[in-house]
Parts: C-alpha cells; sequence; structure tokens
C-alpha cells in the first residue's frame, strides 16, 4: 500500500495485477490512518482505510482474453520502437453488474457458524464475541475492567459508502483500451477511473499511443465496497462475517451509546467526556452497496484516552480462532462467544424468552440448565415484577402437569387478585389431575369479579372438574342478592343443563334470547321442545329454527309446528317454503294456505311456478286470492287451468293489452273460435294487422283475416306483409307441383315393374312335385288330378289337390275364430267363414304366417 492505493503484485509472473487507489478523504492521511490488508485466503484480499472496506477477489482470467492480448501485442511490436512498449494502463468501467455480489450473496446463504447461530438465536443481546483483557504493565488500573465487552445482536444498522456506492461488484478487467478509461476518469460521476486501476504489465506509466502488451493471467473483483462511519484500526474474516477494530469519528456519547447493537448496561457508562475514544470490534455483514452490523464490543483498554486511531491493530493466527487486539498497553484475546456464555449472559440481564429459545436450539440442556429449571426462573421473575399476565401466558409450558406448582401459582394469583387472569390457562381434563378444589377457587372468584370470565370457564371445562350443585347454589345466591346480568343466567343455564334440567337451562335461554339455546338442543337432542318454544326460536334465528325443523321431522312433525306458528304469517310461510321444498309430501294438506302466504309476501314468481306444478290447491280459492292481489298472469294461467279460455283472452286484450300474450293463447289451444275473438277485437287497430297477418295467418288464413280489415284504414307497412303473403303461397304451389310430379313418377316405375312380375314365365318340369299330394304334376297323374294350376311363386299344384288344401284352410280359419269369439253363434260363423279365393298359394300363405281369418279369409 502506498499514498495513491493499493497494488497488487504477483511474485511468479512478477507483474502488477492491479492497483486500487483510495477512495476515501485525503484529509486522512496514511501515517494517522494506515490502511490495513488481510489476506483471508489466496483469493480473498480485505482492504480497511480510513472509513472504507472492500473485500477483493483474485480470480483467472479467461483463456480467450491472453491469447488475444498476446497476438495484439505481437503484431504492434512490429510497428513500435521498444522504447514504446511501457506498461498501458487501462480500465473496463461498467455497470455493476452481480458477477461479484451474487458469488458473495451465496456465501452469505450458507452461513453456518457459530456467529450467525448466536445472531439468530439472540437477536437483541447475545454477545458474538467474547474479550478477554491481558495487562502488560504493572500500573493497570483496575477500574478499566468494567468496561469489558458485552455483546450484541444483528441490527439493522446500515450505512451508504459514500462516493463508493456504486463500486459494489466492479468487474476488473484490463482488456479495454486506454482511451475509455481516461474518458471515465474524467467523470465526477465515476468512482472506479479514480479508484481501480487494472494494469497490465509492469514496465511503468502507460501513455495513449502506448500498445498493449500481454496480459495477466489474473485480476481483481471487487465483490463487496462500502463506506463505514468510524475509523479502520484492523481487519479480519470470520466465516462471512468481516471483524472489525474500529474507532469513533464523533468525540461524544451519543454515537456509541445509541448503536441498536450496543446493550452495555447503564453501570458501564460514565460522564467520562473521552468516552468516545474507547475501541470497539465490531462484526459485519457485507452486502452489494452497503452493510448490516451484528454487534459491537466496547473495549476496556488502558488510557484510551491518549490513544488515536494508528495505536491499535488487529492480528491473528492461521488455523486459530482467537483474534487479538494490541494497544500499547493492552492485549485483548477475542474468541467466538460458547453457549453457556450466551446462556449466562441472558439470564444475568434477565432475557429468559432468548434463553429458552437458545436451550431448544441446543437439545434442552446446555451445562447444568435446563428448559425447566429456566423456566422456572422466567416465571417467578414475572411473578416478582407483577407481570401477571405474562405468567400465567407460559405457566402451561412451564408447569405442565406439575400438581403442587400449579396449587402454588393458584395461591399466587388468588393473593394479588390475579385468578380472572389464570382461569384461561389451567389445565383440564376428564377426569382432571388438578383438585376439585382449585377449579372451585377459581370459579368463586370469577362469580365475584368476572361474569363473562365465569361463562367462559364453565363451557370450557367438564363438569367432572367441579362440584356443579355447589356452584349452582353460589350462583343462584350471588343472582338473588344482586339485579340479575346476562353473563350470570348464562353460566346458571349453563349449570343446569349439566344437572339434566333442561327445562329451566331453556327457560333461560329463552329469556336472555341467547343463541346458546340452538347448541343446547343439539348437544342433548331437545328436539321435542322446539314447537312448544316455536315463536321464540323463530323470533332468535328463524334460518337456524327451520333447519332444524327440517332435519329432524320425525321429531318435529308439522302438525305440531302449524298450530304453535298460527298468527305469525312471516315465519308460517318461511316454514312452508321449507317444507314444500324439502318435505312436499308432508306439504299436501298446507297447499290453499301456502297460495295465500305466498300471495301476501309478494312471491309472484315463486307463486306462478307454483301454481304451474301443484294439484294439491283449490282453483277457485287460488282465482280469487290472484284476482284480490291484482295478479294478472296469475289470473290468466288459472282461468286457462278452469276453462275459461275466452276469459283469460278477455282478461289479456283489455286489461293486459298484450297482443303477443293474446297471440300466444290462441296459439297454444288452435281454437278457431279463439282465433275469431282475437281478430274481431284486434283488427280494428292498424298496427295490430301485421303481427295478426305474420303470426296468425298460419293457423286462420291470410285472406280470411285480410277480408276482416275495415275499409279505409290505413294500415303502415302493409306491403311487406303482402309481398310476404304471396312469396309464401309461391312456395306452397310450388312444393305442392314438386310433390304432384315426385308421385306420379313413382306410379309408372311401380306400375312398370308390377307389369314385369306379373307376365313373367313360369317353368313347369317333370321334377315339379305338388306341395299337397307330392306326386308329378306331369304325366298320368295331373290329368287325373283335373288339371294344374301354376302360381308366380314357381309352386304348382294338382286343382284337386288344392280344392284339398283350401278346405283344410278353411277349418282352421273357423278354429281360430271360435277361439277368438268363444262358442256362442258357431254355425254363423261357420257361414260367414269364405275360403280363400283359388289363385292364391296355400303354401306361401302357411310359410308367411298370413293363413287365417283376418288375411286369407273373409267374413262376410
Amino acid at each position: 500500500a502506498t499514498d495513491t492505493g493499493v497494488r497488487v503484485y504477483h511474485l511468479t509472473f512478477k507483474t502488477t495485477i492491479a492497483l486500487i487507489q483510495r477512495d476515501h478523504s485525503a484529509a486522512l492521511d496514511s501515517i494517522q490512518f494506515p490502511p490495513h490488508l488481510r489476506w483471508n485466503t489466496e483469493e480473498t484480499l480485505l482492504i480497511g482505510w480510513g472509513d472504507s472496506i472492500k473485500v477483493c477477489r483474485i480470480k483467472p482470467r479467461p483463456k480467450e482474453s491472453v491469447i488475444n492480448s498476446r497476438a495484439t501485442s505481437r503484431g504492434n511490436s512490429n510497428r513500435n520502437s521498444p522504447t514504446d512498449s511501457t506498461a498501458t494502463e487501462s480500465m473496463r468501467s461498467t455497470s455493476f453488474t452481480p458477477h461479484g455480489a451474487s458469488a458473495f450473496d451465496k456465501r452469505n446463504s450458507r452461513r453456518g457458524s457459530v456467529t450467525s447461530l448466536i445472531v439468530t438465536q439472540v437477536p437483541s443481546a447475545s454477545p458474538a464475541a467474547t474479550t478477554k483483557s491481558i495487562s502488560v504493565a504493572d500500573n493497570t488500573d483496575s477500574s478499566t475492567k468494567k468496561h469489558l465487552a458485552g455483546s450484541t445482536s444483528r441490527s439493522g444498522h446500515t450505512s451508504t459508502a459514500g462516493s463508493a456506492t456504486t463500486a459494489t461488484g466492479v468487474n476488473i478487467n484490463s482488456s479495454a483500451m486506454f482511451s475509455s478509461s481516461v474518458a471515465l476518469s474524467h467523470g465526477s460521476s465515476s468512482i472506479m477511473s479514480s479508484s481501480i486501476i487494472g494494469i497490465t504489465g509492469g514496465y511503468g506509466r502507460a501513455t495513449p499511443n502506448t500498445p498493449p502488451l500481454d496480459l495477466p493471467p489474473l485480476y481483481v473483483e471487487i465483490e463487496c465496497m462500502f463506506s463505514v462511519p468510524f475509523y479502520i484500526c484492523g481487519l479480519g474474516m470470520m466465516d462471512d462475517l468481516i471483524i472489525a477494530l474500529t474507532y469513533n469519528k464523533t468525540p461524544t456519547l451519543e454515537c456509541s451509546r445509541s448503536s441498536p447493537t450496543d446493550t452495555k448496561g447503564p453501570q458501564q457508562f460514565t460522564d467520562d467526556p473521552f468516552e468516545w475514544r474507547r475501541p470497539q470490534l465490531r462484526l459485519l455483514l457485507p452486502q452489494q452497496r452497503t452493510y448490516e452490523e451484528m454487534s459491537k464490543d466496547i473495549l476496556g483498554t488502558k488510557r484510551y484516552k491518549d490513544y488515536l486511531p494508528l495505536h491499535y491493530k488487529l492480528e491473528c493466527v492461521m488455523g486459530d480462532d482467537r483474534w487479538y487486539v494490541l494497544s500499547p498497553r493492552d492485549l485483548v484475546v477475542a474468541k467466538p462467544r460458547e453457549p453457556i456464555d450466551s446462556l449466562e449472559w441472558m439470564l444475568q440481564y434477565h432475557k429468559y424468552p432468548l434463553a429458552i429459545q437458545l436451550l431448544e436450539k441446543e437439545g434442552g440442556t446446555i451445562g447444568e440448565h435446563t428448559e425447566d429449571s429456566v423456566g422456572h426462573k422466567y416465571l417467578n421473575y414475572l411473578l416478582e415484577c407483577h407481570m401477571y399476565s405474562q405468567a400465567a401466558k407460559i405457566s402451561p409450558r412451564v408447569l405442565g402437569e406439575n400438581v403442587s406448582g400449579w396449587k402454588h401459582l393458584v395461591q399466587v394469583f388468588s393473593a394479588a387478585g390475579e385468578l380472572s387472569i389464570l382461569h384461561e390457562y389451567l389445565p383440564y381434563s376428564s377426569p382432571p389431575y388438578l383438585p376439585v378444589e382449585i377449579y372451585a377457587q377459581v370459579l368463586l372468584d370469577l362469580l365475584e369479579n368476572d361474569h363473562h370470565g365465569l361463562v367462559t370457564a364453565l363451557q370450557k371445562w367438564p363438569s367432572t372438574c367441579y362440584n356443579v350443585n355447589e356452584i349452582v347454589s353460589s350462583v343462584l345466591a350471588k343472582v338473588a342478592t344482586q339485579s340479575w346480568s346476562g353473563p350470570l343466567l348464562q353460566s346458571l343455564a349453563h349449570l343446569y343443563s349439566h344437572q339434566q334440567r333442561h327445562d329451566k337451562a331453556l327457560a333461560i335461554y329463552i329469556k336472555l334470547q341467547h343463541k346458546d339455546i340452538f347448541g343446547l338442543i343439539k348437544k342433548h337432542n331437545l328436539y321435542f321442545t322446539i314447537s312448544t318454544y316455536a315463536v321464540n326460536l323463530m323470533a332468535l334465528d328463524s334460518d337456524v329454527t327451520t333447519e332444524l325443523c327440517m332435519t329432524h321431522i320425525k321429531e318435529v312433525p308439522p302438525s305440531e309446528m302449524m298450530p304453535a306458528l298460527a298468527g305469525h304469517t312471516n315465519y308460517l310461510y318461511k316454514y312452508l317454503s321449507a317444507l314444500y321444498e324439502q318435505h312436499t309430501e308432508l306439504c299436501n294438506n298446507y297447499h290453499d294456505l301456502l297460495v295465500q302466504l305466498m300471495a301476501d309476501n309478494q312471491q309472484a314468481n315463486k307463486l306462478l311456478k307454483f301454481l304451474k306444478t301443484s294439484t294439491n290447491y283449490d282453483l277457485t280459492k287460488a282465482l280469487q286470492v290472484c284476482k284480490r292481489q291484482g295478479l294478472l298472469h296469475h289470473t290468466v294461467y288459472l282461468l286457462d287451468r278452469t276453462g275459461n279460455i275466452q276469459d283469460a283472452l278477455s282478461l289479456v286484450l283489455l286489461e293486459a293489452r298484450d297482443l303477443t300474450w293474446a297471440i300466444q293463447l290462441c296459439k297454444d289451444h288452435n281454437d278457431p273460435h279463439l282465433w275469431d275473438v282475437l281478430i274481431d277485437n284486434t283488427v280494428h287497430y292498424a298496427e295490430n294487422i301485421r303481427p295478426l297477418l305474420e303470426e296468425g295467418g298460419k293457423y286462420v288464413g291470410d285472406v280470411q283475416i285480410l277480408r276482416r280489415i275495415p275499409p279505409g284504414l290505413e294500415i303502415p307497412d302493409l306491403m311487406k306483409s303482402i309481398s310476404t303473403i304471396m312469396e309464401n303461397i309461391k312456395k306452397k304451389y310450388a312444393l305442392h307441383n314438386g310433390s304432384e310430379r315426385l308421385c306420379k313418377r313413382d306410379i309408372v316405375r311401380l306400375t312398370c315393374k308390377r307389369k314385369c312380375q306379373a307376365t313373367r314365365a313360369v317353368i313347369v318340369d317333370e321334377d315339379k312335385l305338388c306341395p299337397n299330394c307330392g306326386r308329378s304334376v306331369l304325366g298320368k297323374e295331373g290329368k287325373r288330378a283335373g288339371g294344374l294350376i301354376s302360381f308366380k311363386c314357381d309352386h304348382v299344384f294338382h286343382v284337386n289337390c288344392l280344392a284339398e288344401a283350401s278346405e283344410v284352410a278353411k277349418q282352421r280359419a273357423l278354429s281360430a275364430v271360435i277361439s277368438t269369439n268363444g262358442l256362442k253363434n258357431v254355425n254363423k260363423l261357420k257361414k260367414r267363414v269364405v275360403p280363400p279365393p283359388a289363385f292364391l298359394c296355400v303354401v306361401c300363405q302357411l310359410k308367411n304366417n298370413l293363413f287365417g281369418v283376418k288375411h286369407v279369409l273373409r267374413l262376410e
């Protein structure tokens, strides 16, 4: 390090890798505020100078840039003289990419050291390092021992880096040309141009005309860079934290006393005006552009009033976790604090919650301390400080099932008059493991001081935790001696339910209009009492009451609920509506009443739907109700349903004056008389002609409507309607003519086919046999049989054989007729049976199951 900056020199390559210029105030001379360098590893360099800190990383340069640089160097060497082969000073100033910062953040995310553990578990008290002062003089002032540092936890203190805030994560690469470096150096906003210079060779200063030489294989990257509000006397690294030996800037006590990580007790501060000169050992968590102070220890060194930052140093031994603070008269040894040290410090300063958290993390035991012992100390401390709410809150965790401990705690709270706080945390079970007297004592105290707490305790604790009769007597005595209150009566009702005196409990809940009555009914299956208190329950919550009635319809039948709700139309309507939706068959006897209730409650849409779906109401009564309420749609529907279609049509035409509705009504019935009534009542109005022609012409004919139009009536756009009518007529005629042509074509085709079938030849040879006798149809047998009869189905009969087969068919037909009509009038049936004609083949008729009375035989 020099007055201008820190030069990083590689001994193997014998070249300067980078020059990191100083960026703090020039008023801080190097003698009073010397630079502090620390190699944490072979690649990590810490620089603390004045009030700035930098974390640098040595990284290998990509091979491509080295090869290109060498090639360029050889090419330029041929054109330049050897005297010009000096080092070129260049720097690539870029926007601060997260290259270095991301690497640092990754290391921060893996922090698992004892320092981070302590900071995490002890957010406001635990020291991160223990200091030990070793005197090197005989006249050591014993009073300085009071100033040995405590430790603090992570704070939210951050600091911007002044002019160096933009230097975080700068990637130094000396492959850029000198001209860019010079241009950047003149910009006041660029910090890198005045703080870091990448050196490409080790042969002196460069000029703009100097050609680039071989680049070194390594370069420096600043991962973190920030300013601090104090002076740096020494630096080091512990895991991912920076250990900084610092010296205050401000000559007042405000800086040290107001630090959020300083937890020195008030006895350690004095009125000494030179207190600010004491050195501090700080743990800093570096970030991209700032830092976070994890802890601060004020060191108790001797004769600190006479010393400046240059008199202090921070040293360490490689491989050891101890740090040594050197001053002219002291040697202070710092090491990471162990869990037992942190725990004792927490107990000393009454940081019990943090101590319990530390014990949980360490497995429940640290030295002689356990979670149980620390918990009891914490509980006793809260009781001594009269912090009864917090003591009651931690008592279940501390005492657990310790019966004697609970007894003692109840007595302490009782003596302090704070039992109303403890009752929420008392353990309860069935059977209880605490004596009944403890619960009774708490309940009686609540009876005197907190009625709402009494209700809560009674609802939460099982009845086995206390003597119910004793508590009931006390509550009744309390009610008799003073005016009753809602919570007191609610407690009494709850106690009555434990005594199975549900009638009294229900009466109290009804009096209080309290919704706990529904919970009591569900818990003890008191559904049979709903009809008794139907009106009160409906007034309290009609939805819940109706749901209970529908769910338990057997226990609460409609025959009991209807008389109970008589006279309360709103409740009746709600009950009957739910009954109709969920138990329709049980509501059949109440449809007339439901119609009336729907009309009274202005449920027009629901009533119309009900009238269309139900068949169990009186049409006459429903019609009277709808007329009285002026429900036009409902009245028309009921008139239509009762058969008074003309009255319904007249009501639509005269009162509703809705032609579309009237036309739809006529369409539904398609009655010519209704159409005549509609046309007679609407044809005199010009605006009605077109709708009639468009809708009614399909049913009664367009011509009939046109003929009824009064002469001289001006009808707007009548020509369009007539044109539409003429087009429809043309379409009808065209359709008729096309159908006629298709029919004639089919007739001709089928006639030709029939003719071809009738005139086709039938082959008769010697192999043909008569189906009746089984003999050949040719030869002498055919002549003796009276000739042949041939059918188009290829069957050939002897004439005599066909007569016999016809007689058999007649007998079968007669049997079929008798089986169908019975034995009456058999002779008449015999005369009416006609044998099949001779031109029908008997075999084919039998085969097709057509030989019978229906097809073969005819009845005359």
